[in-house]
C-alpha cells in the first residue's frame, strides 16, 4: 500500500504583485513515488492553482478546486490565486513538497538528504566513523581520553552503539569534526573535514541562511542566544524522541524535512558527561567564535527558536553537511 501524506496550508490575502516578497513557505518532506494531498481552506470566488519547479516560471494547474492530490517526483511549488468579482486576486502563501534524497559515506552508511531553500542538507546525523579517505576515528570511550583532548574524537551516547548509532548519530569533537582543517566562515565553508566526498561542513554563515529560508530574519540570525519565533519547530523531527514540550506541539513541527533530533551532547570536562537525549540537539559550525569556542547551534524540547552560541571545541557534538 502506498503511503499518504496530508498537506494543508492557509491561504493569505497578500496579492499576486508582492509574491515575489514572501521569503518564508509551507514545505513538507516525502519519500519519492508518495501520494500527496494539499487541502485549500479559506478561499473564495474563482479559484486557480499553480504549480513551479524554482518559483519563478508558474504553471497552471487545470481541473483542480479545493484539493490537489499528486505524486511527488521532485521539489515543487504550489500556490493557489482566488479572485472575487472584479477585485484584485489574491495569492496563498507559497506550499512546497520536497522529495527526500539519498547520500552514502565511506562506511556504506546512507542518509536521507533535503533541499530547504538553495541548500541540500543531510536529513540525518552523520554516523561515520572512518573519514573520507578510509583512516579511522578515534573513539574516545574513557572520560580520560575524551576531556580537553587534542585527539580528534568520535563517540556514541552514552558509548552505546546499539541503541543510538543509527537513530541518533555520532557525537564528535570539533578537531574531529574538522578533521584538521582551519576555522571558516565563508560561503560555502570549504571544509570537507568527517563529511563524505561531494559534502561539507557548515559555516555559521550557512547556517543562517538555513535559518532564513525557515523565515527568519537577517538581523536575527547574527544575533546571539535564543533566535526567531518557531524555527526550531521547523527544524525538528521525529516527535517520539523528544521530551514533550512547545517544540513538538507547535503546528509547524517538522515542516522543513530537516530531522532535528535530541541527540544531546558530552561535555568537554573531567567527568565527560553525556547529557540531553531527548531534551536538545546540538550542532557543530566550521566557524570558531573565538580561541577554542566555535559557533554552534542547539534546538530544545521548551523552546520553539534556534540558538546561536559558542561551545568548547572539546564537547561532543552532532554533525550535519551540507552539499556542494
Amino acid at each position: 500500500m502506498k503511503r499518504m501524506s496530508i498537506i494543508t496550508f492557509l491561504l493569505t490575502m497578500a496579492t499576486i504583485y508582492s509574491v515575489a516578497q514572501i521569503d518564508g513557505y509551507k514545505n513538507r518532506a516525502v519519500n519519492q513515488n508518495e501520494t500527496v494531498i494539499i487541502k485549500l481552506e479559506g478561499t473564495e470566488g474563482t479559484v486557480v492553482w499553480e504549480k513551479s519547479n524554482d518559483k519563478i516560471t508558474w504553471e497552471v494547474i487545470n481541473g483542480v478546486t479545493g484539493q490537489l492530490e499528486f505524486v511527488a517526483d521532485q521539489t515543487t511549488y504550489f500556490r493557489v490565486i482566488s479572485t472575487v468579482d472584479d477585485c484584485l486576486p489574491d495569492t496563498s502563501e507559497l506550499g512546497s513538497v520536497t522529495v527526500y534524497g539519498e547520500m552514502s559515506d565511506v562506511d556504506g552508511n546512507t542518509y536521507k538528504t533535503i533541499q530547504i531553500g538553495n541548500q541540500v542538507w543531510m536529513a540525518e546525523n552523520l554516523r561515520v566513523t572512518h573519514y573520507p579517505y578510509g583512516q579511522p576515528i578515534f573513539n574516545g570511550v574513557a572520560d580520560s581520553s575524551w576531556a580537553y583532548t587534542d585527539s580528534l574524537a568520535f563517540c556514541w551516547y552514552n558509548n552505546d552503539s546499539a541503541a543510538y548509532a543509527v537513530s541518533h548519530g555520532a557525537l564528535y569533537n570539533w578537531g574531529a569534526a574538522m578533521n584538521g582543517s582551519f576555522t571558516s566562515a565563508e560561503v560555502p565553508s570549504g571544509v570537507q573535514g568527517v563529511c563524505p566526498d561531494g559534502w561539507h561542513l557548515p559555516s555559521d554563515m550557512e547556517w543562517q541562511i538555513l535559518e532564513q529560508s525557515l523565515g527568519m530574519s537577517s538581523t536575527e540570525t547574527v544575533e546571539t542566544g535564543w533566535n526567531g519565533t518557531n524555527e526550531g519547530s521547523k527544524l525538528a523531527g521525529e516527535s517520539h524522541l523528544w521530551t514533550k514540550g512547545v517544540l513538538i506541539t507547535d503546528e509547524q513541527f517538522g515542516e522543513s524535512g530537516f530531522n532535528g533530533l535530541p541527540s544531546g551532547d558530552r561535555t568537554w570536562d573531567d567527568e565527560s558527561i553525556f547529557y540531553g537525549d531527548g531534551v536538545y540537539g546540538t550542532w557543530w559550525t566550521s566557524t570558531s567564535l573565538k580561541s577554542d569556542n566555535i559557533w554552534s547551534r542547539y534546538i530544545q524540547f521548551d523552546r520553539m527558536e534556534i540558538r546561536r552560541a559558542g561551545t568548547w571545541k572539546w564537547n561532543g557534538n552532532s554533525v550535519r553537511c551540507v552539499k556542494n
